[in-house]
């Protein structure tokens, strides 16, 4: 019976099972905007879904993708992310990421921040980021 319990302890555990790696924020000032990259990974056994973003650092967080259109480069707000099992989110400029809109306070290179990445199963997520020139 111990073994039987152990094993479902096992199985339940690696359900909803997120791990966020290579995590940064872009530097701005107060009032400006800017963005939460990272490398997702779902190391879970099912697929979950990246539906929300929460932060103190900015009036509005948004989950966001850039896009061309017509020869012209934008970005959208987009509402969920799926990530299959044993897959990885990237989060990078150009592409997917957190926008962090109307920030609170300037964030200047090697500060950290936090983001709150909330997931379908795994559940709110809180990453510490440091803060980075892009350029570089």
């Amino acid at each position: 019976m111990l073994y039987f319990l152990s094993f479902l302890f096992f199985f339940f555990q690696t359900e909803g099972k997120i791990s966020v790696e290579n995590q940064w924020i872009r530097n701005a000032g107060k009032g400006m905007n800017t963005a939460f990259f990272a490398d997702v990974k779902n190391i879970s056994s099912k697929t979950d879904t990246l539906f929300k973003v929460a932060s103190s650092l900015a009036k509005l967080v948004q989950i966001h993708e850039t896009y061309e259109e017509n020869g012209m480069m934008g970005m959208r707000e987009v509402g969920n992310l799926e990530i299959k099992s044993g897959q990885t989110l990237q989060l990078k400029p150009r592409s997917y990421h957190v926008m962090l809109i109307g920030l609170k306070k300037d964030l200047k290179e090697d500060q950290i921040g936090e983001v709150t990445l909330f997931f379908k199963h795994a559940g709110a997520v809180k990453v510490k980021a440091k803060v980075k020139n892009m350029i570089k």
